[in-house]
């Protein structure tokens, strides 16, 4: 069930009264500390004194290189850092690339596909946060999955069990949700891609 709707590349500009607020802050900063007022310790979580400058706040702690964020909250997901080389060689029995598709589905936050020698295997995986199904035409997980087992299930749908909330195998493809999560796979046999949801799953 595809879609045309694009992902939101829209750029969010300042309004000019921020930017002037802004400003004034800086400017009284800057006259502050060269009057010898201190200065300030960024990251320091303290403000001065009898100031109504808000305190000053540290950054939230980046990931350790090599480690993945659970992205469930996120409106984009890095899916091909969901599934690794060797999660997809033990599933399929081939080595494969992955590349980073552009999502067509308006419900999706990330699309990654592999690659094995001559497109063998070829398959995809587009997952679906609580951010970015908010944001599409049926804006919940389950509304997604259930649109999708209609569609490609039919009046007997064929369920695979012990897979996220609930999965659904049709059309060549895997649907399944897990909370406010939904995966989409396709592009394998049957039990293969449902071992590809489950590893999927599992991180997020």
């Amino acid at each position: 069930m595809r879609s045309t709707v694009s992902p939101d590349h829209r750029v969010h500009v300042l309004s000019s009264w921020p930017r002037l607020l802004l400003a004034i802050v800086v400017g009284a900063a800057t006259v502050a500390a060269c009057s010898g007022g201190g200065t300030a310790t960024p990251g320091s979580g303290t403000a001065k004194p009898g100031s109504s400058e808000p305190a000053a706040t540290s950054p939230a702690p980046s990931a350790a290189p090599g480690e993945t964020e659970a992205p469930a909250g996120s409106a984009t997901v890095d899916v091909c850092a969901l599934l690794s080389i060797a999660d997809v060689t033990a599933i399929t029995g081939k080595e494969t690339t992955t590349e980073t598709g552009v999502p067509t589905e308006d419900w999706s936050a990330g699309e990654c596909w592999w690659n094995g020698e001559s497109f063998n295997p070829r398959f995809a995986v587009s997952v679906g946060t609580p951010a970015s199904i908010a944001k599409s035409t049926s804006p919940t997980a389950k509304e997604q999955y259930d649109l999708s087992k209609l569609a490609f299930g039919g009046a007997s749908p064929d369920l695979v069990s012990g897979v996220g909330d609930e999965a659904v195998f049709g059309g060549g493809f895997v649907f399944a949700y897990k909370g406010g999560t939904f995966v989409q796979a396709l592009g394998l046999p049957k039990d293969q891609l449902v071992e590809v949801v489950k590893k999927v799953l599992a991180k997020l």
